[in-house]
């Protein structure tokens, strides 16, 4: 194992993001003969901050979701890029918005791999957010870890019937979620799922539906309008990963799935990837059911 090429991956942003670039890196690695190693707790990354490990079992034998017992031997082979070879465990990453990169702050250089290309370099690193990539690629190599899968299925009985699933994204991006909530309300029925960035969110919602119960499980650790998969602290990583993690499954498990558009970004985006993540999935339950380790017989909880 030792032998083999490697790529890491270094995905650093939220979780679709982070799912997008663990999918087409694994799609690359096993096109070009590597091992693809999934960092999500490199010690300067801006998000999850975590090894996926904790959440995820791998189910692809390409497939490594945590550095682990590479961590030692990044720093001692050739690397591309070459400028990052005897210090992939040490260099900075910071983020440039116009080209819609990470670099590395000491030399300018774009940590991303161009996945049409092959590299002869021992090492190859991926440190990168971006949509390219396929989610559901990635979740296909997986399954969820026991203790998140029952934290799931104990929050899906509280709510103890269907439920129809709400995400609202309201914190670095931005939308008019009380117009468009007033505008719909005739057409939710029964119990809510509400899955949100944002404290302030839940107290609407719960005002906007006064006759019936809207359910939020999100630990709040940050002020409301501030992400919370951004630099969570070591002490909050947990619940925040795992309530991401829970809420993406509820989303997708709950009888019908209301999002709403984003207002203009900087980063061009019409929807939230979450919101488009939590959909796809709802369009592939028996996927959902192998992440779950559910009988395929028995109905999904809701």
């Amino acid at each position: 194992m030792r032998n083999r090429k490697l790529l890491l991956c270094r995905p650093d942003s939220g979780l679709c993001d982070i799912l997008c670039q663990i999918g087409v890196t694994s799609q690359y690695a096993k096109a070009t003969g590597r091992l693809n190693i999934v960092d999500t707790n490199f010690r300067n990354s801006r998000h999850f901050r975590d090894d996926f490990s904790r959440y995820f079992i791998s189910l692809d034998e390409n497939l490594v979701l945590d550095i682990g017992a590479h961590a030692e031997l990044v720093d001692r082979l050739a690397a591309y890029p070459a400028p990052l070879t005897g210090r992939i465990s040490s260099y900075v990453p910071e983020y440039d918005y116009d080209a819609r990169c990470y670099r590395d702050v000491d030399t300018g250089t774009p940590l991303k791999l161009d996945f049409d290309c092959d590299y002869d370099a021992p090492l190859i690193l991926h440190h990168a957010t971006s949509r390219r990539g396929d989610p559901i690629a990635a979740l296909e190599r997986m399954r969820l870890q026991p203790m998140l899968r029952e934290l799931i299925l104990r929050r899906c009985a509280r709510i103890g019937e269907p439920y129809c699933g709400l995400h609202i994204r309201a914190t670095d991006y931005a939308m008019d979620y009380r117009q468009r909530l007033e505008k719909m309300k005739g057409r939710i029925e029964g119990p809510i799922f509400l899955a949100t960035d944002n404290a302030e969110v839940v107290d609407h919602v719960r005002e906007a539906f006064p006759d019936r119960p809207v359910h939020s499980f999100t630990r709040f650790q940050k002020e409301p309008g501030t992400p919370l998969h951004c630099r969570p602290a070591d002490q909050d990583a947990w619940d925040v990963n795992c309530d991401a993690i829970a809420d993406l499954f509820m989303l997708a498990m709950g009888k019908s799935l209301t999002f709403f558009p984003l207002e203009p970004n900087i980063f061009g985006a019409s929807h939230s990837g979450f919101s488009l993540l939590a959909r796809d999935l709802l369009r592939k339950p028996m996927l959902v059911r192998h992440l779950l380790a559910l009988p395929y017989r028995e109905a999904l909880p809701a």
